[in-house]
């Protein structure tokens, strides 16, 4: 079953002392953990974060292949900001092989800024992001945004399912935090999208779109092979959503392979 937020009485509770880095990240080539019923949060004396979990780098220093973090298994655990918090990002996945299940992702949002309730560019997946409910400002969740560090790899093999996605109604009365999209793709490969409910986007940051696709270089940079492509979207809900759904070739600036 997914998690509750009355859950947090009885899990771990872990923060990072300051906002250096993530609440939990993996070393390089890390291997084979499965992280269950943990309650991964901000210190309380924070005003900001920029990412609560950290699967694997973004950055070049993940560079090789062989450094990637593989076979990690979030579940059943509840990773959350604050109302008051900007948090740039709940979880970031730049890894193989990786799930995050049965969980609550919550409170991820930021100001003049794109945030993600769950985001990744520089792992090659598979991902399974199954039965969680997900809070993100920017993206729900989102794949593709930032250059990989590495050469010709793409986000792939990614099922979405059984999630609730959704941004509070909080947010749209106090306007504190800039909102996009739900789910948003510059760069991925074999998306299965399946019995999800998206509920509650609107015009603000961007046009208020429930999902959003593209093939993108982001900023017109060096990932001149990123493509988005074998997208499926099969029996969800979509409720209360400025926009549906826009499928581009080529995203804004110098784009990347058009399909």
């Amino acid at each position: 079953e997914r998690v509750a937020l009355a859950d947090t009485a009885r899990f771990a509770r872990i923060y990072r002392p300051n906002n250096s880095g993530a609440t939990i990240e993996t070393e390089p080539g890390a291997n084979g953990y499965w992280l269950v019923n943990l309650h991964i949060t901000a210190r309380p004396t924070l005003s900001n974060q920029n990412t609560l979990i950290s699967f694997g780098s973004g950055s070049s220093s993940q560079s090789d292949p062989s450094t990637i973090p593989t076979r990690i298994v979030l579940d059943r655990s509840i990773v959350r900001g604050r109302p008051d918090l900007t948090l740039r990002r709940c979880v970031s996945l730049q890894s193989r092989e990786t799930a995050v299940i049965s969980s609550l992702v919550l409170e991820c949002h930021e100001k003049g800024a794109d945030s993600q309730g769950i985001v990744g560019w520089n792992g090659p997946g598979p991902f399974l992001i199954a039965n969680n409910l997900i809070e993100g400002a920017g993206q729900n969740v989102m794949f593709g945004g930032a250059h990989p560090a590495i050469t010709g790899q793409h986000p792939a093999d990614i099922v979405i399912r059984d999630n609730m996605i959704r941004k509070p109604e909080e947010w749209y009365v106090s306007k504190r935090w800039t909102v996009k999209n739900h789910l948003q793709f510059k760069h991925a490969q074999r998306v299965l999208i399946l019995h999800n409910i998206l509920e509650n986007v609107w015009t603000d940051g961007q046009t208020g779109m429930s999902i959003a696709a593209s093939s993108t270089n982001q900023g017109g940079g060096r990932t001149t092979w990123a493509e988005t492509r074998d997208i499926t979207i099969f029996e969800n809900v979509f409720r209360n959503t400025d926009r549906g759904l826009v499928l581009n070739a080529v995203g804004s600036g110098a784009a990347g392979q058009a399909v």
